[in-house]
């Protein structure tokens, strides 16, 4: 059997805002784009919505080896719609010209253009009302966020027959929450998906969730200002193919920061080749679509930090052994009997207060036989991960704050994202837990991983059977 094949690290890339093109502009550049290829960055996002000399920086940077991408918000240029937010009608003709001309017009001067934002509207001026009649506000913002997006995939289209169209969704996922966006059928109409922004770091759970329906099209994520290292971890266990750098990191004096990830390029494409290869094993989190959970994804990505391996999905789990289900599965109106029917295969089921405090609200109940629960109280979590981790295979004694990821049956990956270690105990029953690689000195590789062990914070650690 041939052996498979290698998959390239996580590639670098960083964001140029208006305000950043501005400065390298005026003379900043030329060291800077020096510094950035030394650390391996191999792609520049660039503000497609400024005069003719922008695109001359574009041919330096392309020059010096660099893919250029235009970037730009497309509601910028639109008029604001009727709504709270300020955010453009998609009813108006006026509006959806801005939007689409400039679609067109950074498709003509870049080969890829990202779109910094989904098609998002809370108008209810008098077009709107028409255009939806009868239906409900968030059927029509769906109805009208998919036209919309593909109005910009034709524009773009049309100006350059072989662009690509990527987007970009917010790292705490609230604007396309409040907006309705369809994201099962919006985000597959693009090229590729990045997640994130500079203000917060990107959820792991929701991209390994998102990769579920776009497969690799689910392509980066964002790094924010505060803690770029350990988001750039994070993200690469998820699966993430490109980590994107924002300028205000890589245009510092130094260019330290961007220096400091390029140092961990190696160990990151080592978790890269597992995380992209290996099939990810864990509790099934139940989240349909229709729930909306992208606007609190963070609470998920705690839930994942006590110690339990998850397996995000949109689908209903009927085969898995083992699943957690919260106050986000309660979208599913057929959810009771499909639950039935999962306990009766003899599956393991938890599920949260808040879900069965959702049901009862609804007047449907849901019976408790059977059934764990996930407790509230973090002190409590011991107890009812230990339950649901034996289905697994893996018992884990540990603080809050570590993150497990269960590659196949032999490789495990620990991540302490907390900053209070605590004496970790793990291990596979009947196989002996060795160190495959670590980020930390004291854990050499070809060791056994000695009961009690404590990570740093930020520090992980790769095991294997």
């Amino acid at each position: 059997m041939r052996p498979p094949s290698r998959i390239p690290r996580p590639t670098l890339s960083v964001r140029i805002t208006d305000s950043d093109a501005r400065t390298l502009l005026g003379g900043a550049g030329v060291s800077l784009f020096q510094r950035w290829r030394d650390a391996g960055a191999r792609r520049v996002y660039w503000p497609a919505s400024v005069a003719p000399e922008n695109l001359t920086a574009c041919s330096a940077l392309a020059d010096d080896g660099f893919r250029v991408v235009g970037r730009l918000d497309a509601h910028s240029g639109a008029p604001p719609g009727e709504g709270s937010s300020g955010l453009p009608c998609l009813t108006r003709p006026d509006a959806r010209r801005a939007m689409t001309e400039a679609i067109a017009h950074a498709a003509r001067a870049f080969e890829e253009v990202i779109v910094e934002r989904p098609p998002l509207s809370d108008c209810r001026c008098a077009d709107c009302r028409r255009a939806k009649g009868k239906r409900p506000w968030g059927e029509f913002r769906a109805s009208a966020a998919r036209q919309a997006a593909q109005e910009w995939i034709a524009a773009a289209r049309a100006a350059r027959p072989d662009a690509r169209i990527s987007l970009i969704l917010p790292a705490n996922g609230d604007a396309p929450e409040a907006a309705g966006i369809p994201l099962l059928s919006l985000a597959p109409l693009f090229d590729g998906l990045l997640m994130g922004d500079s203000e917060a770091a990107p959820s792991p759970v929701w991209f390994r969730w998102l990769a579920e329906i776009v497969g690799r099209k689910a392509r980066g994520a964002l790094l924010p200002l505060t803690d770029p290292l350990n988001a750039a971890l994070s993200m690469t266990l998820a699966g993430a193919a490109e980590l994107v750098v924002p300028a205000d990191l890589a245009a510092s004096p130094d260019a330290e920061p961007l220096s400091r990830l390029a140092e961990r390029m190696e160990s990151l494409q080592h978790l890269a080749q597992l995380a992209r290869v290996t099939p990810r094993r864990g509790a099934a989190l139940y989240l349909p679509a229709q729930s909306g959970f992208w606007s609190e994804a963070f609470s998920l990505d705690a839930l994942e930090a006590t110690g339990l391996p998850l397996r995000p999905t949109p689908r209903f789990p009927s085969s898995s052994n083992v699943a957690l289900f919260t106050r986000y599965a309660a979208a599913d109106r057929d959810l009771l009997p499909k639950l039935q029917a999962l306990r009766e295969s003899g599956a393991t089921l938890a599920v949260t207060r808040a879900l069965l405090e959702t049901l009862a609200e609804r007047g449907t109940p849901l019976p408790r036989d059977g059934l764990l629960f996930w407790p509230d109280d973090s002190r409590d979590i011991a107890a009812a991960r230990d339950l649901l981790l034996r289905p697994l295979g893996l018992n884990y004694d540990g603080p809050v704050g570590v993150t497990l990821s269960l590659f196949g049956f032999r490789d495990l990956v620990l991540n302490q994202t907390g900053d209070r270690p605590g004496p970790i105990h793990v291990e596979l029953p009947g196989k002996r837990l060795m160190v495959a690689a670590s980020s930390d000195a004291a854990l050499e590789p070809g060791a056994a991983f000695p009961p009690g062990s404590r990570l740093a914070a930020g520090a992980w650690v790769h095991l294997r059977a």
